[in-house]
Parts: C-alpha cells; structure tokens; sequence
C-alpha cells in the first residue's frame, strides 16, 4: 500500500459519518463529552508529532495509523502540542503486535476544562486504541449518542461487529475502491489504588467504547502488475500482515496476491498448527493476518527449509529478525525504521 492512511469513515459516539466531506456535521451532532475524551485520547495515546518532511513542508512523523488520527482532529482546528503541553502520559503501553493495542494512562487533575476534561468516575483515565475487533471484546460499556455511558448489550455488541464488517469489505454500492483498516478507541477510569497496582500488562478490561475508525490506505500504482510479473517470473508472493483478516483478504485480492485456490489464515490459528499441519498449509498460504512478529521469521525458516530462496520486505521495528533471517532483505523506503533498514543491509 501507500502507506499513506486517512481516516474516511467512523461511528463514533453512536453517530457516523461515511466519507471525509461528512466530519463537520459529525461534530456539530455527536457529544460534546464523546468530542472531548475522543481528542484527548487521539492526542495522548500517540507519539506521533508534526516536523518538516524533505520537501520543507509540515507533515505528522511516526506511526501511519496515528498520523492519520491526528490528521483527522486537526481537521476541527484542534492543537495536539496545546493539549500535550498541558497533560504528560503517567504510564505508557507502547503498541505491542502481540496484543494489538497501545495504552496511555493520564491523571485527571491534570487535564482542565479547556483540554477536553469529561464527567470522570476515577482518578486516572486510560486511552486505548487498536485492532477493532480484539478492543472490542475488551469493552463491557459504551458511549450512546447523548454522550452516557451504558452497558455493552449483546445487541449493540453485535451492531458494533457490523459495523467493523462493513468498514472492513467493500461492495459496489460502498462507494470505495478499496477495504478500510478498522480502529477502535476506547477508555476507562480507575481509582489511585488501581493506578498503583498497575504492572508490565496495560489495564485492557471493562473499557468503555467510544467507536470506531475507517482508515484508508491505497495500494500503490503498479502493484497490481508487479506482482503478476513476480509470478510469470516463478515468485511466490505472499502477505503477512497487521490487518484483520477481512481488510487483509480484499487487499490481497486487489494486488493479485490472494488467488483462487490459495489460503488465508490469521496468526493465532497459524501458530497452533502442527508442525505436519504447517507442511500441508504453506504451499498454498498466501495471505498471513493478525500476525506476530514471530510469524513472519517462523515462514521464512519454513521456506528456507525446504529450499526455497527467500526476500523478505518490511518497515518495523518488529520485522528485523524476518529480514535478518531472509536470503534477501528489502526495507520499506521513507517509512522504513532504522532497525528494519539495518536489518536488510
């Protein structure tokens, strides 16, 4: 892809909206409580910041998926510097591919009126953000549209479910070219006494749903065609990636990767398998979701074993014993980090 993601779509606050043009009304619809925590929490549960690209021009740096966040409250004029200027993170979860999320504790004396402070029941609020289907199960309550918390019933669970389906494939009638990488926001409040019992694991449980994010992120021009001539050329190309299993699928379809006959599969069911189960499903897996890091490095070993010759792409941190381990390493150009750049040297 691009690797250039902007939010299109959301449901946030019970209340959506379906392309960028529609945010505005969104705004002036959804709560003003919902508006608040959901800035703040776009803000703080970030290390992306705005700097100067090579061309001399203000862009966002860091995570694509943050930088597409910050993009969109930007949008309403909001000052992410104003904000972190006033409140500091007290404990930071980085994202973790293995749990999906990132985690951001604040305490609340700390963040007043004009920073977007919302009717607390705690003295520390968590933010959370990740893969939408894995922090939805980790919510037990919701934000409704008049900005009230209620309970996460099975019915409006269930609604939440669609909705991600619906963000995470494409129909003609979507109006979209291509599948969206779906986000969930969420948070809860806990008490000092629970901020003090905090450990290495970030506090996931009875979070409270704000809603969900569409990201799009087109494929590149070309790859479509690329891929074909790595196939006529005898290259077995495959995908492993971050993404949900249905945004990894329709993705893969565009860029002729997924084929007729080939497999998809997430990371969990991957590393269940036997290792006499491996050697039935790799010859025909073309497209790896919700991977782990060891996912892609366990593929390589694999291939590399059965004497295929092997060039690994990536742009993460996450993706340095993959490349170090392939018979070729490629980095992903400007968005590549200095460890998989190092790695594929």
């Amino acid at each position: 892809t691009q690797n250039r993601m902007t939010v299109v779509k959301g449901f946030i606050g019970f209340k959506e909206f379906d392309d960028e043009g529609q945010t505005d009304e969104w705004k002036k619809n959804v709560a003003s409580s919902t508006y608040n925590v959901l800035v703040q929490g776009i803000v703080l549960n970030s290390t992306a910041y705005e700097d100067k690209d090579e061309n001399g021009n203000i862009d966002f740096v860091g995570s694509r998926t943050e930088c597409a966040l910050l993009s969109f409250i930007k949008s309403f004029g909001v000052d992410y510097k104003e904000i972190r200027a006033v409140i500091k993170p007290v404990k930071v979860y980085p994202f973790a591919s293995e749990r999906k999320t990132m985690t951001t504790v604040i305490k609340l004396s700390s963040a007043g009126p004009s920073h977007g402070k919302a009717p607390a029941t705690g003295d520390y609020r968590v933010y959370v953000k990740g893969a939408s289907e894995i922090v939805l199960e980790y919510c037990t309550h919701y934000v409704d549209a008049e900005g009230k918390v209620q309970e996460l019933d099975g019915n409006i669970k269930q609604r939440y479910k669609m909705k991600i389906l619906d963000f995470s494939i494409y129909t003609p009638e979507a109006l979209r070219t291509e599948a969206l990488r779906t986000i969930c926001l969420a948070y809860r409040d806990i008490t000092t006494h629970d901020f003090n019992k905090l450990g290495d694991d970030p506090p996931l449980n009875e979070l409270i749903l704000l809603g969900l994010v569409g990201i799009q992120d087109p494929l590149r021009p070309g790859v479509k065609e690329s891929v074909e001539a790595f196939r006529k050329a005898g290259v077995f190309v495959r995908m492993i990636t971050g993404d949900n299993i249905l945004t990894a699928r329709a993705i893969a379809r565009d860029a002729g990767i997924l084929t007729k006959g080939g497999m998809s599969m997430e990371g969990p069911e991957f590393r269940k398998l036997t290792p006499e189960e491996l050697d039935e499903v790799m010859p025909r897996l073309q497209v790896l979701a919700r991977s782990s890091p060891t996912d892609k490095t366990k593929v390589v070993k694999w291939l590399k074993n059965h004497g295929d010759v092997v060039a690994v792409t990536g742009d993460g941190s996450n993706d340095g014993p993959a490349l170090k381990s392939a018979d070729v390493g490629f980095s992903m150009g400007i968005a590549g980090t200095k460890v998989a750049k190092e790695a594929s040297s």
